[in-house]
């Protein structure tokens, strides 16, 4: 597989060039949500990259990143986060990226139904895929940065891409992430958690039959019954919150961000 990623940065002196190794990281995580999940992907700046431009002490981030899971599965994708669409750079809430999914060059989030994988991880079938290519704010603190949240009906995602800071480019290597746990015993109307609107969840479901995930069923056994209140009463306090956080350390691929003073340059990574 090879990596085929075109940023056209308009903007003048956001990232400036830097020697040190750069380390900036990229996260996503999954929370399993009754019969859904919850996605958050996140990049983490390298705040010893964090250099004086023209809106201050700090460092924003580019990225190119492409999210995959088997066809049918995305439920709905929410909009960037406040970090990813304004503030002091509104220039870069839809950084350009090459779309591999388009053959062409897309800005902002776009989302592809029943197309051919490209990340190369799920390959026994045609994707659902979204690309997101986005410029952040100026960061002036450590830390991990919410770039956007999606819900799947799967427990699987695949994502990779890249991220740029600081006149570096660096390759996220496509990656799975899962959220695992499979049933909660006492989970009665499958929000994660087993507590007292538990029992209320049984009692208005008392006598439905059907197919896991059933509200009411707190034991998964296919009915809504007595038992059901005992599985509740066994299991109280306990939470099936078990996402996973897949971080990824990436690798240099060029130093291709050099003289941004310059508006229009557009620059590659490729790896294979």
């Amino acid at each position: 597989m090879s990596w085929k990623k075109l940023f056209s940065v308009t903007l003048v002196s956001v990232f400036l060039a830097s020697t040190a190794a750069a380390d900036p990281t990229a996260s996503l995580t999954g929370v399993a949500n009754g019969g859904n999940y919850d996605w958050t992907l996140s990049f983490t700046p390298d705040d010893t990259l964090f250099s004086t431009t023209v809106d201050g002490t700090g460092g924003s981030i580019a990225t190119a990143f492409q999210i995959e899971v088997p066809t049918g599965e995305f439920v709905s994708v929410g909009t960037p986060t406040a970090d990813f669409t304004g503030g002091t750079n509104p220039i870069l809430d839809a950084n350009p990226g090459m779309d591999p999914y388009a053959a062409g060059t897309t800005a902002g989030i776009a989302s592809y139904t029943d197309v051919a994988f490209d990340l190369g991880l799920y390959t026994t079938g045609n994707v659902d895929a979204l690309f997101v290519p986005l410029g952040s704010t100026i960061f002036t603190a450590a830390g991990t940065y919410d770039a956007l949240t999606f819900t799947t009906s799967g427990s699987t995602v695949y994502a990779g891409g890249v991220i740029a800071q600081a006149g570096s480019e660096y390759t996220i290597d496509a990656f799975e992430a899962s959220v695992g746990g499979g049933v909660l015993i006492g989970d009665a109307d499958k929000n994660s958690f087993v507590e007292t609107a538990d029992f209320v969840s049984v009692a208005n479901n008392l006598g439905v039959s059907g197919a896991s995930p059933l509200v009411g069923d707190a034991d998964d056994n296919g009915f809504v019954e007595t038992a059901d209140f005992v599985s509740v009463a066994n299991n109280l306090g306990a939470s099936a919150i078990s996402g996973v956080s897949t971080t990824v350390v990436p690798e240099p691929t060029s130093l291709l961000m050099l003289g941004l003073s310059i508006a229009g340059i557009g620059f590659v990574a490729r790896r294979k």
